[in-house]
């Protein structure tokens, strides 16, 4: 992870933007992941109704929504073994 966060930061000095979705004012690639699934997922059932694009399968585009939004709800969990806790926004 930490190769691909120096790939990025890389591209970001050489002018090369990632654009990435918002969470808590912060640059998510989860959340972005999640809402990009989340759209396909959409897409997919509005194709599967109309039968513009032909034949969807939906149940895959769903399982791609649901792992990415499992992910992305999953990274805010912490753990050491003992104990678990959210992390959530701190008030200052």
């Amino acid at each position: 992870m930490e190769s691909f966060k120096a790939f990025i930061a890389k591209m970001n000095e050489k002018g090369v933007p990632l654009p990435l979705v918002r969470s808590d004012g912060k640059a998510s690639l989860t959340a972005s992941f999640a809402w990009i699934s989340f759209n396909w997922a959409i897409l997919s059932q509005i194709g599967k109704v109309t039968n513009i694009i032909g034949e969807v399968d939906t149940s895959a585009a769903n399982y791609l929504f649901f792992g990415c939004l499992a992910a992305h709800l999953g990274r805010r969990m912490m753990g050491d073994g003992k104990k678990i806790e959210i992390d959530s926004k701190k008030e200052e």
